[in-house]
């Protein structure tokens, strides 16, 4: 028998009975009602645990090896466009920025091994309003492009490596500019083995936000947040595999509560490999390393969503 049409019923009964017999039909519906509590209980739906959120993530800069400080210094600056952080050099490293965006070079004891056509890595795209302008400035300080420009539909890219071998690219884009300006970092590349792998990561593990599927495959942009935007190229066959003590680059991303991301990193499987005071370190599917740091809220504020 259905429970709540037994229980209709012994109400109608009870309706329709003599004061003096209620109390055998009271006692009747409170066995009903325990029954139909019953019944329901049992066909309850299980309550989903709530999703858990993202943590709250900015792009800060970068942190990038240095065999030698003073060369690396003179090539972000008088190539890429940087300019030092007052008071920010030490016997160790040094902090030169580019709009909002912040680079530290730290002394290393051997050069980077990464090969930029086929390994993971992160780098600066930088544009510039003259190649040939860079390439000279280039060759001045005895380096040289690691690829022949390359033309696309926003305009010629070229591949370079620092002193320390780590690579970057800057680009002239189309149309010329018709007034030269300084070197502007315009977004943080992300060279990985697995877009889909990536795209996990970065947007539901680290809380960033897709702009466009469609753009260029296999590039996809990350929505701005923090100093520079992230953009996912999908072409690395060999993980990142560099020590600590190679130079390499590392990507530096502030939380405004650095236990939260902590704990939201450990919920979702993201391996810690290492601590300090005041960061963590991890890594994202194809190797590269990413340092978390703890900032102050009110510095915060205007970068982190």
């Amino acid at each position: 028998m259905n429970s709540q049409c037994g229980f209709r019923g012994i109400l109608r009964d009870l309706e329709c009975t003599p004061i003096k017999s209620q109390g055998k039909v009271w006692r009747a519906a409170a066995l009903a009602l325990a029954f139909l509590a019953q019944g329901w209980a049992v066909r309850a739906e299980p309550v989903p645990a709530p999703v858990q959120a993202p943590p709250r993530l900015a792009v800060s800069g970068l942190e990038i090896g240095a065999l030698d400080l003073d060369r690396s210094t003179d090539f972000y600056r008088g190539v890429l466009g940087f300019q030092p952080v007052a008071g920010s050099r030490s016997p160790d490293q040094v902090r030169l920025a580019s709009g909002g965006l912040e680079i530290t070079l730290r002394k290393t004891a051997r050069l980077s091994t990464v090969d930029p056509d086929q390994g993971a890595h992160f780098y600066l795209n930088v544009e510039v309003s003259d190649l040939a302008t860079t390439v000279h400035e280039l060759e001045r300080r005895g380096l040289a492009l690691s690829a022949p420009p390359r033309e696309t539909a926003i305009g010629y890219f070229a591949s370079l490596r620092d002193p320390a071998g780590n690579a970057h690219q800057v680009v002239e884009r189309k149309p010329r500019s018709p007034r030269p300006f300084p070197p502007r970092v315009f977004n943080l590349g992300i060279r990985m083995a697995s877009m889909a792998a990536a795209l996990d990561f970065y947007c539901r593990d680290l809380g960033f936000e897709v702009m466009w599927k469609d753009h260029a495959p296999p590039i996809i942009p990350l929505k701005p947040q923090g100093a520079a935007p992230l953009i996912l190229f999908e072409g690395a066959a060999v993980p990142a595999q560099e020590g600590a003590d190679a130079a390499r680059v590392v990507l530096v991303l502030d939380a405004v509560d650095l236990a939260s991301a902590l704990e939201s990193a450990g919920r979702r499987g993201l391996k810690i490999t290492g601590r300090g005071e005041g960061y963590a370190l991890l890594a994202d599917p194809s190797g590269n390393p990413i340092k978390l740091r703890q900032v102050p809220r009110s510095a915060a504020a205007d970068s982190i969503p």
